[in-house]
């Protein structure tokens, strides 16, 4: 099945175990909302028709290849998203990023036909949905070729683009960095 290379899907990937956080990342609380829900809303507010989401509970995609990594969660995600659409990939652990730093790389990859991410950081990126891509995937996942999100990029010709505000990028990972990101909202 092909659509139009117009359609912008979104993933929140929160399937990690959290174990640097020493608590699940996806629940922590900005504002008034947990960082899954921000990420869905940051999403949802950018070019994507639909937000789906990798976490490895009822509420969520599974992973069919387990402890894998973030390529476990999009592999997965895949069986859901049709062939020739856009797939905007976001963590979880990212509070500060708005939709629009989205929308600059959906609309990017859309008018480049290329896969698009900031400039030293791989995640948030956007990837074209395809055989290729699932193909890549699988046989990273089954040891063929580095499992990473970079070797995913290359394989996909990525482009990158410049992010003038880098604090909007920055990820939570720690409570050192919970606290210190905590700091700007």
């Amino acid at each position: 099945m092909s659509v139009s290379n117009h359609i912008h899907y979104g993933l929140v990937l929160a399937g990690g175990r959290s174990s640097r956080m020493g608590t699940d990342k996806a629940m922590l609380v900005k504002g008034n909302v947990n960082l899954l829900e921000n990420a869905q809303v940051c999403l949802s507010t950018s070019l994507c028709k639909q937000v789906l989401i990798s976490r490895n509970t009822e509420q969520g995609i599974r992973d069919r290849y387990q402890d894998k990594g973030p390529l476990a969660g999009i592999e997965a995600a895949l069986e859901h998203i049709p062939n020739g659409a856009w797939l905007s990939i976001l963590p979880v652990d990212m509070p500060l990023i708005r939709s629009s730093d989205l929308i600059q790389l959906q609309k990017t990859a859309q008018e480049s036909q290329n896969a698009v991410y900031f400039e030293s950081h791989m995640l948030p990126c956007i990837v074209k949905v395809t055989e290729d891509l699932k193909i890549f995937l699988k046989d990273a996942l089954d040891g063929k070729f580095k499992n990473s999100i970079y070797a995913m990029l290359k394989t996909q010709n990525a482009q990158t683009l410049v992010q003038g505000e880098p604090l909007y990028l920055t990820n939570a990972n720690t409570p050192n960095d919970w606290q210190a990101v905590k700091t700007h909202f």
